[in-house]
């Protein structure tokens, strides 16, 4: 070899990854890392540690004042724009001598569900007729956080668990490809 040449790269060398692709690898393992984090404890572990602290919330009748059909169009990038059928039931109660109104029926999400069709939003309204008296939960350290279904869907919650789950470890491989581009 002549003085001043370079030698060349070993094998091992020349197969390693440049520094940007390792970079790219860490920042995809955090993206997903973020996201399962996210994923499992906004739709898996929040709503069940929730449904099991209702246990200890104070039951207090409460009296729906209004119940109907909100109608809201939805238009959505990838598909045809379409109704949604949102049912709102608002119920008032008194707690510690307050009158409070709220409108959250469930744990899950925004506290009611969403409908494609009038008649399925109708049929679930069926159950809270105004007039009607029923007995809601009030979390007692924000009276303003009231329901009357403490029930989560189990369905959502083990897939909000695994959804989440699946992100986390969809980070643990992108961090395990960059560990090992490095080697």
């Amino acid at each position: 070899m002549q003085p001043g040449a370079l030698a060349p790269a070993s094998e091992a060398e020349s197969a390693r990854m440049p520094w940007w692709g390792t970079l790219m690898l860490v920042l995809g393992a955090l993206a997903f890392f973020a996201l399962g984090r996210y994923l499992f404890l906004e739709m898996g572990f929040r709503p069940w540690l929730q449904s099991r602290q209702v246990g200890e919330w104070h039951q207090v009748p409460a009296e729906v004042t209004a119940s109907r059909v909100e109608v809201s169009r939805v238009e959505p990038e990838d598909e045809p724009a379409y109704d949604r059928f949102d049912p709102q039931v608002t119920y008032v109660f008194a707690y510690k001598g307050t009158a409070v109104t709220s409108q959250r029926i469930t744990l899950w999400g925004d506290g009611r569900p969403s409908f494609r069709t009038r008649p399925e939003a109708e049929a679930w309204l069926a159950s809270y007729p105004v007039g009607a008296t029923m007995t809601c939960l009030v979390n007692p350290e924000d009276p303003s956080f009231a329901v009357i279904d403490p029930v989560v869907p189990l369905g959502d919650l083990i897939g909000g668990i695994l959804f989440g789950g699946a992100f986390v470890f969809g980070g643990c491989l992108f961090a395990l490809g960059a560990w090992l581009s490095r080697r």
